[in-house]
């Protein structure tokens, strides 16, 4: 919940199952670091993120944000994490 609020800003929505876990290295600015990915479910409606609470080294890392149906994901030819995405969107709509 605490990264869902600072990332997103949003707040007060129920948290599902961890759907997908990754680990790897990346480097975070002039940083090296070993990095866990949980990912969650959540059901929202029609919301715009709030990014005030980012971090200056976010503001100038993430370079924008979009909502995606699982039919985009699926039919995208981005480089999209979790990998196999489209298939964990389509199991969750069941």
């Amino acid at each position: 919940m605490r990264e869902l609020a600072e990332e997103t800003g949003l707040t007060g929505f129920t948290v599902g199952p961890c759907v997908a876990r990754r680990e790897f290295k990346m480097e975070l600015g002039a940083q090296k670091v070993f990095a866990v990915e949980h990912y969650f479910a959540i059901e929202v409606g029609d919301i715009t993120p709030d990014v005030s609470g980012f971090t200056a080294l976010e503001r100038e890392i993430v370079l924008g944000w979009r909502w995606w149906s699982a039919k985009a994901v699926a039919a995208s030819a981005e480089l999209i994490f979790p990998e196999k995405l489209d298939l964990l969107l389509r199991d969750l709509d069941r």
